[in-house]
């Protein structure tokens, strides 16, 4: 569920709301009977992570979906992203509740952007800081992540903060979706015109030559 305003403007800051909870309404009946398919109940909330104001708005605005779900009927699972764009997980998986037990996982999507320019970071130091001491204690699974000039891009050190991070999350037994919006399942060179990937490997993400993740995902874990 990604999230617009009454005009349908996307990509606004945005929480769950009143209109959300009428989308799922329309949105969930047809599915409830297909416990295949995961309900990630609301896309990259905004809001920051370092307040108690925002764990107390994420909490509430998530609890409210999944109350309403589960009323519609709904077996799912349900996938529940962390603040700030998904980025940040640690901590609010313990404020929320279901009355289905193990039916209810974090969503995490670990971009590299933030790290950009970050050379004396610890890329361990951060992403545990971000969502790895939650991985470790509470289901989650990676519904976003990519590593192309558009999205994701660290610069000169992508591939290897891009192969670290593939190694934690299998560490951590979180698993990895490769996504995609009205377009074929495939692994895609950008989020433009979804050109396939040909797998070539990708060096600073920023010299226009580089296809983004493909060849890291193909070849992990044997490298």
């Amino acid at each position: 569920m990604n999230w617009g305003d009454n005009s349908g403007l996307q990509n606004m800051p945005g929480m769950p709301d009143a209109g959300t909870s009428r989308a799922w309404q329309s949105l969930a009946p047809p599915l409830i009977h297909d416990n295949g398919i995961m309900f990630e109940l609301f896309n990259e909330p905004r809001m920051d992570w370092g307040s108690a104001a925002s764990h107390k708005t994420w909490a509430a605005g998530m609890q409210i979906l999944i109350d309403l779900v589960r009323s519609l009927g709904a077996t799912n699972i349900l996938l529940l992203d962390g603040l700030g764009y998904a980025q940040w997980t640690n901590d609010l998986f313990p404020l929320v509740h279901d009355r289905m037990a193990n039916r209810m996982a974090m969503a995490v999507h670990p971009y590299l952007d933030p790290m950009r320019g970050e050379d004396q970071r610890d890329p361990h130091a951060y992403w545990r800081k971000h969502f790895s001491i939650s991985a470790a204690q509470v289901p989650m699974i990676a519904t976003e992540w990519n590593a192309t000039p558009t999205v994701g891009c660290a610069g000169v050190k992508t591939p290897e903060l891009s192969l670290g991070l593939m190694r934690l999350l299998a560490s951590l037994h979180v698993g990895v979706i490769g996504w995609a919006i009205d377009t074929s399942a495939k692994l895609v060179e950008n989020h433009t015109d979804y050109k396939p990937t040909d797998y070539v490997a990708f060096k600073d993400c920023k010299d226009g030559t580089d296809t983004g993740g493909g060849k890291l995902l193909a070849n992990f874990p044997n490298n």
